[in-house]
């Protein structure tokens, strides 16, 4: 009653009482009322917190189902392109063992012709400085081969081997000049190691000797025609 008493003395004259400070506030309710009170507050927040859990896990599994569609469907569309691929490819299957022939055919040849050598031409250069008074019975070639790499052996075995070696056999109805005639086979662009030599072989019926000219002569790599290689790409500018 002091303390009432204390807070209404210094209470203003005239003025009423303050009712919230003069009369204290007492919680008279039991101990189990109040922590059932407070447990019931706690499970509000429990169920708010479990609620914006499964919100957002709600959430989650939408935007993973989602994100699954979309995957299925580029897959769906990734299949379906891979599809008309392979339907475009089988409409060109047999063009494929094409080019591989062709390819190897292609390799055959330069395979092939790596040795090529246009003897054409070089027929008509011997025939060319040829003495006037001979005249070619045969001429036989040894050259080597993709098959045979080896060089063809020359008659001088200090004379080193070329890529083919010729041995022409003539005839001469007069002595002939064997070191012109050697000369003038050196001359010719692959020829090299020219060598020749003359014998008698009889008489004509004018009485005339007649001579067998036997004559070799090596040939090197720049008598390919290289026809054959594959082409060389443009240099550039």
């Amino acid at each position: 009653m002091s303390t009432l008493t204390e807070r209404a003395r210094k209470a203003p004259a005239g003025a009423a009482p303050d009712v919230s400070a003069v009369w204290p506030q007492v919680n008279l309710l039991p101990p189990e009322i109040r922590a059932a009170q407070g447990l019931r507050h706690l499970k509000k927040w429990l169920a708010a917190v479990v609620g914006l859990v499964v919100i957002v896990l709600v959430l989650m599994y939408g935007l993973a189902l989602m994100s699954k569609q979309a995957a299925d469907a580029e897959l769906t569309q990734a299949a379906d392109q891979a599809a008309a691929l392979a339907a475009q490819q089988a409409q060109y299957a047999e063009v494929t063992p094409v080019l591989g022939g062709l390819q190897r055919s292609k390799e055959a040849r330069q395979t092939a012709g790596a040795t090529d050598v246009l003897w054409k031409s070089y027929f008509d250069a011997i025939a060319a400085v040829l003495p006037p008074n001979v005249s070619i019975d045969s001429v036989s070639v040894i050259q080597t081969t993709p098959m045979t790499l080896a060089g063809a052996a020359a008659p001088d075995p200090l004379t080193p081997p070329g890529i083919a070696s010729l041995t022409i056999a003539a005839k001469a109805t007069g002595l002939p000049d064997d070191a012109a005639f050697t000369d003038a086979l050196n001359t010719i662009p692959g020829f090299y190691a020219a060598q020749t030599s003359t014998s008698v072989i009889g008489t004509t019926e004018s009485e005339a000797v007649m001579y067998a000219v036997s004559a070799s002569v090596q040939v090197d790599e720049s008598a390919f025609s290289r026809r054959f290689e594959p082409a060389q790409p443009a240099a550039e500018e």
